[in-house]
């Protein structure tokens, strides 16, 4: 009987093809294993989308970047308007040698719109630390309103702009004095004659105290026919932002803020 042996198969080694595998991946990785390595961390560790965001149609989800972006340009505006502001007010005061605005009280916000009623503020002092209706609320150099109600250790602040309050501001050149009517949401509106320049960015303040303010223009609407000009301001802060406030006692505002 014959017996017959299955032909035998070279085995290929494979210790330098593993090798050489190996070799190329610690080479990729040398050199782009940072951005490979970043990129896989990343998506492991990604949240996953908002379901509100994913149900949104491309042309909601554009809507809602272009109302973000409008929004941080404002922020942005706002912010460089207060920066030139207060640049503006320090360069006045030094040149009219301009008394220093009594310290007053400092009085942390409580709640600001749109939590409470509309345009005013609840803050954290009262009558037991000296304050009264009447007394002046500002913040860094500008003016918010004055304060409409006091208990012993709370106080509610109407600001100026509140619909329909009443403010006597200084604006335009050559410097007319003229009566702001508030329009809500730190808007404010002031009638005023053809003959007074008044342009867009220009500063409005208050008088007895022409280093405080109280808006920058923000329209100026005028025709040939009218007598009168419609100037349209803002205030450079943010009412909703507030934290802190500074509140100055009617009879320090009349006896240390005046006029040069």
């Amino acid at each position: 009987m014959t017996l017959l042996r299955a032909p035998r198969r070279r085995r290929i080694p494979l210790g330098p093809a593993v090798g050489f595998a190996f070799f190329i991946f610690f080479i990729l990785l040398f050199f782009y294993g940072g951005s490979f390595l970043r990129g896989m961390f990343a998506t492991l560790t990604a949240q996953a989308p908002d379901p509100a965001y994913a149900l949104l149609s491309r042309s909601a989800l554009a809507s809602r970047l272009h109302d973000a972006e409008q929004e941080l340009s404002r922020i942005r505006y706002q912010a460089l308007l207060y920066a030139l502001v207060a640049e503006e007010n320090k360069e006045l005061r030094g040149l009219l040698r301009a008394s220093e605005i009594p310290t007053g009280i400092v009085a942390r916000v409580l709640a600001r719109p749109p939590r409470t009623h509309y345009d005013t503020l609840l803050v954290d002092v009262g009558s037991e630390k000296g304050m009264s209706v009447g007394d002046l609320a500002i913040f860094e150099g500008i003016g918010l309103g004055t304060v409409v109600t006091s208990d012993t250790r709370t106080s509610i602040i109407s600001l100026f702009s509140t619909p329909g309050f009443e403010t006597d501001v200084i604006v335009g050149t050559p410097h007319a004095v003229a009566v702001a009517h508030g329009l809500g949401g730190g808007a404010f509106e002031v009638l005023l004659p053809q003959g007074i320049v008044v342009m867009p960015g220009d500063i409005v303040r208050l008088p007895g105290s022409e280093s405080l303010v109280l808006g920058i223009v923000s329209n100026v609407s005028r025709a040939p026919a009218d007598v009168l000009q419609q100037v349209l301001f803002h205030s450079p802060v943010s009412m909703s932002d507030l934290d802190f406030v500074r509140i100055v006692p009617s009879f320090l505002k009349e006896e240390n803020i005046s006029t040069p």
